[in-house]
């Protein structure tokens, strides 16, 4: 094949667009474009390689995808080793396991998949997967394990008569499920092949067209296509509902500087040539630098993204000579085919190798025995929930009432426990009272779903999820206040969360008409919220050696500071106050001597910020039952 210039740095602007989005430089924040731009050349070079070798006749299957394992697999297998042991320092063990788990997809070509299911490109988690970005090569070898196969078959069945007709078939197909399939199914169309596919094949289709498109070879096409590319990179977004249609303008835009085939001194220079032959490590490089940086607090501002880019670049430089270009270089056909074969046997095993340390890492939970036991006790906090969270609590936007039954179940339920997501939080202590007190309870919990009946919609907030709450919240009133055999109800929440207080949310409404359906109505006092995740901050903390107490200190709270920032549940409770509504206070078993903090005897008792762990939970037992029992000795 002949090196074109122009190929290579249009590579080199795909890649720059691309990590200056990710280093969030100003005016690239549709940068995320430049995937789509490598999409349609990696169909153009995958079908100039494919016809012209069949013409030939010279065309195998084994040297076509072993081509692709030499330009893919070394530098990638250099990055995920890199990135295993580097890891292996510094997160915790849950965060380890997941980098084993999303390593081994991506030696697998899978991990666009794994992404798939577990959560958006553009959300905010998006930052704590350091092998994110090697979604696009799992794209780009599931098609390479497909189309390759399509292609070969119509070029042999009836002199490549139907070579076209197939290409425009996937092409019209593929582009109408990017088009259509974000409807409902953003993230899936987004990720994986069936709504990708369509930019190989335009890349496909362009060099099949290449000489009825003989007229596009002109440097004002060249122009016209950069032009597209950086408009679509400046102007497109996040905010957008991506891809749908909108890669046809940043991919027509890279058809037409790959169609131009013309020279140009904005492409063909010398940084341009040298980026673009990096592209590929700069790419692979580039995501891991930013997450170590994130990771260690580093703020992308001033000039943050440049010294980034310079990390990244000299990486790449690293990668591209002493992997890519080792690996190229050395497997190239000896008269015994020794050597090719033979180093092509070295790259699968490596990339095996990669494949089983993640298993590994994965396997053994994140290998916990690096760090020491205080550390990883501390970290395993951050996973004590509710056990019964899948049978009881309703965290998705579903109106379902399954009624969990707490306590003595021979027992008629006399009690009710309702509330969001720090009602889950509490469930265990509550659930642990309710059997000591020999009595019955049903729990009603939804996410992000306070007890009441009137909130009005604040911004950035689901208007869907907030009717459903309502209506949720509708059904559970009106089957307590119709259950003739329930006599209390327990009402827990994060009362002072910003949406209820915008929103002006009326717990107080509530709590007063559940008194006059002749219920006792009993509200937990918010438990105190920190703004650290406390089992992650403290553990990581500790590994860089710091005290305990050195990291408790800035998170002490006093009564006074608890009550200012809960101002609006206590205004909620006064409102309250005539409907005889009984507050509990969690204060005397979370904050002895007058000190909140969110440990206890050096662990922890929250599982994040402000949600109480298993542990935590459990300190709030003999408050529940000093409550349940006198409510039950009551007239």
């Amino acid at each position: 094949m002949k090196f074109r210039s122009d190929i290579n740095g249009l590579r080199a602007v795909a890649v720059l667009v691309v990590v200056f989005f990710h280093f969030a430089v100003p005016g690239f924040t549709g940068g995320f474009v430049g995937v789509d731009v490598f999409f349609v050349i990696s169909g153009y070079l995958m079908a100039q390689i494919i016809c012209s070798r069949c013409e030939q006749g010279s065309f195998s299957f084994y040297d076509f995808y072993m081509a692709r394992v030499r330009r893919i697999f070394p530098a990638l297998i250099a990055m995920l080793a890199v990135v295993l042991v580097f890891a292996g320092f510094v997160l915790l063990p849950t965060e380890y396991k997941t980098l084993g788990q999303h390593a081994l997809a991506s030696i697998g070509v899978v991990s666009n998949i794994v992404y798939w299911r577990e959560s958006g490109y553009f959300d905010e988690g998006a930052l704590d997967k350091w092998l994110l970005h090697t979604w696009s090569l799992s794209v780009e070898w599931q098609f390479y394990l497909v189309i390759p196969l399509v292609l070969v078959l119509a070029l042999r069945w009836c002199q490549g008569h139907y070579l076209k007709p197939l290409l425009w078939f996937g092409f019209l197909s593929s582009l109408a499920l990017c088009g259509l399939a974000p409807v409902r199914y953003e993230t899936a169309a987004f990720y994986l092949l069936p709504a990708r596919a369509w930019e190989f094949l335009l890349g496909a289709l362009l060099y099949v067209y290449a000489l009825r498109l003989q007229w596009l070879q002109r440097p004002s096409f060249l122009y016209l296509g950069l032009v597209l590319i950086l408009l679509s990179s400046g102007l497109y977004s996040e905010a957008l509902v991506y891809p749908s249609f909108w890669p046809l303008l940043p991919t027509l835009g890279a058809a037409l500087v790959i169609g131009s085939a013309a020279s140009s001194l904005v492409l063909d220079n010398r940084v341009m040539q040298f980026l673009g032959k990096t592209s590929y490590s700069l790419y692979l490089w580039h995501w891991p630098v930013l997450i170590a940086a994130a990771h260690f607090g580093f703020e992308l501002g001033g000039l943050a993204p440049l010294w980034l880019f310079v990390i990244s670049l000299f990486l790449a430089w690293l990668s591209f000579y002493f992997v890519e270009e080792w690996v190229r270089n050395g497997g190239r056909r000896t008269p015994g085919g020794r050597v090719r074969f033979g180093r092509d046997g070295g790259v699968l095993v490596c990339a095996g190798m990669i494949g089983l340390a993640g298993a590994l890492v994965y396997l053994s939970e994140g290998l916990p025995m690096r760090l020491p036991t205080q550390i990883v006790v501390i970290a395993e906090e951050a996973e004590s929930k509710n056990p019964r969270r899948e049978e009881c609590f309703r965290p998705g936007k579903r109106l379902e009432y399954p009624e969990c039954r707490l306590g003595v179940s021979t027992q008629e339920p006399a009690l009710v426990f309702w509330g969001d997501s720090h009602s889950d939080a509490t469930f265990t202590g509550f659930a642990e009272a309710v059997e000591q007190a020999g009595q019955s309870a049903i729990y009603y919990g939804r996410s992000g779903c306070g007890p009441t009946l009137s909130m009005s919609l604040v911004e950035l907030d689901d208007e869907r999820d907030l009717a459903e709450c309502l209506e949720y919240n509708q059904g559970a009133f009106d089957r307590i206040a119709g259950n003739v055999a329930i006599t209390d109800v327990y009402l827990v929440a994060r009362w002072s969360a910003e949406k209820y207080a915008q929103g002006h949310a009326d717990f107080s409404g509530l709590m007063c008409r559940l008194s006059e359906a002749g219920k006792r109505v009993h509200v937990m006092a918010p438990v105190p919220v920190y703004a650290v995740e406390v089992p992650d901050y403290l553990a990581r903390g500790l590994m860089r050696g710091q005290s305990l107490s050195e990291l408790l200190e800035p998170l002490v709270q006093s009564p006074a500071e608890y009550r200012q920032k809960q101002a609006f549940a206590f205004a909620q409770f006064g409102d309250a106050e005539r409907c005889a509504v009984q507050v509990l206070d969690p204060l005397p078993h979370l904050c002895p001597q007058g000190r909140c903090l969110p440990v206890r005897d050096g662990l922890p008792i929250y599982f994040d910020g402000g949600h109480l762990s298993e542990r935590g939970s459990k300190l709030l037992t003999p408050m529940f039952l000093q409550s349940i029992t006198a409510a039950g000795d009551a007239p």
